[in-house]
């Protein structure tokens, strides 16, 4: 009895001790690479999400994403991150990388896989919204005709990740590798308002640089999302937390 209550005692301990670790990396990370790009990584409870675009000509470059955990294996700690979708090569879609890693105050050094490099940690003001630092998944959004219609979880997503400061969000289709999307930069708000400045996007480059206004309301685990887009589309979405 004695010696199954220790192993219980261990196993929690360093699950805890996971837990801790991968909440040390939650944020936003940055790094420029010599040839000009920036590449912002934004990891929260057990997802990241990661771009690579040009500030100067607004040029968009890659994308991925998925869920992560973090293991310890041979005194090494290591990264290891599902892909749900993947703009470089669609066929590792689904496949998992382990990346070597190591973390030194605000310095985040991965050896391989498609996050290698260092990594810069940023420093972002403390948010108390209850949609930061968190992801979420698009669950229902107004069609042509006004109506509001389910998107129901299946293979494809819509979803938005959060720290404290900047959003990514991305569309794809994990079954059939699809990826139809991605747009990101930082966020704020003013009382009912939530305003977005876009750093980057895949599909409109000139909605680089530029802030949008939306009405903004958590109601229960919903959040109610509605205005108009950079085309003047109205724009009216229901988000639900958790992936």
């Amino acid at each position: 009895m004695t010696k199954k209550i220790l192993l219980l005692v261990f196993c929690f301990c360093l699950t805890l001790s996971n837990v801790l670790f991968a909440q040390s990396i939650n944020g936003v990370w940055q790094q420029v690479n010599p040839n000009g790009n920036t590449s912002r990584l934004i990891c929260t409870e057990n997802y990241l999400m990661f771009a690579t675009y040009q500030t100067n000509d607004k040029h968009f470059v890659n994308t991925g994403g998925g869920t992560f955990e973090i293991l310890k294996a041979d005194s090494k700690t290591i990264l290891s991150f599902k892909r749900d979708f993947n703009t470089e090569d669609s066929t590792l879609v689904g496949l998992t990388v382990a990346n070597i890693f190591s973390l030194d105050k605000n310095t985040l050094t991965l050896t391989q896989g498609p996050l290698a490099g260092t990594w810069l940690r940023i420093t972002e003001k403390l948010s108390t919204e209850p949609f930061s630092n968190a992801l979420w998944r698009l669950r229902a959004k107004e069609d042509k005709a006004f109506k509001m219609q389910t998107v129901f979880k299946g293979p494809f997503k819509t979803i938005k990740i959060f720290s404290g400061e900047h959003f990514q969000l991305a569309s794809f289709n994990i079954d059939t590798h699809q990826f139809f999307g991605t747009f990101g930069g930082t966020f704020s708000k003013k009382k009912e308002k939530y305003i977005e400045k876009i750093t980057f996007s895949s599909k409109r480059n000139k909605e680089v640089n530029n802030s949008f206004e939306y009405d903004c309301v958590i109601n229960g685990k919903d959040w109610i999302h509605a205005g108009q887009s950079a085309t003047g589309e109205r724009v009216h979405e229901v988000w639900e937390k958790g992936y």
